[in-house]
């Protein structure tokens, strides 16, 4: 969703998206759209529609957001870095809360 504001400003208006502030002629990406913002202080942007990313893991399919188990690990599906997984040494009570190297090899972020 693309939320933009016109701020005033000392030395005139800019363009405000995800609290950063653009100067009219920069270009800026929302999403896998391209914006410029307009002298008027809005931005006026592609409407692309943005392919939706999500995690394939052993031919299942996982939307952003949802959770999964691998063995004792629980892993989590996040839209911009990919399955993340806890490692605990199954039967081992090892608890260590990075990703998993061995199945980071195994698992994949695609396009739809």
């Amino acid at each position: 969703m693309v939320v933009l504001a016109v701020v005033a400003v000392t030395h005139g208006i800019e363009c405000k998206q995800n609290e950063i502030f653009y100067k009219p002629g920069e270009f800026y990406k929302d999403d896998c759209n391209r914006c410029i913002c307009l002298k008027s202080g809005r931005g006026a942007c592609t409407k692309n529609v943005c392919p939706h990313k999500v995690c394939e893991y052993e031919g299942f399919i996982y939307q952003p957001g949802k959770s999964f188990k691998v063995d004792c690990n629980t892993c989590w599906c996040h839209k911009d870095i990919g399955i993340m997984c806890s490692l605990i040494g199954c039967g081992l009570g090892l608890n260590i809360d990075t990703p998993s190297v061995s199945l980071k090899k195994r698992l994949s972020l695609d396009e739809v």
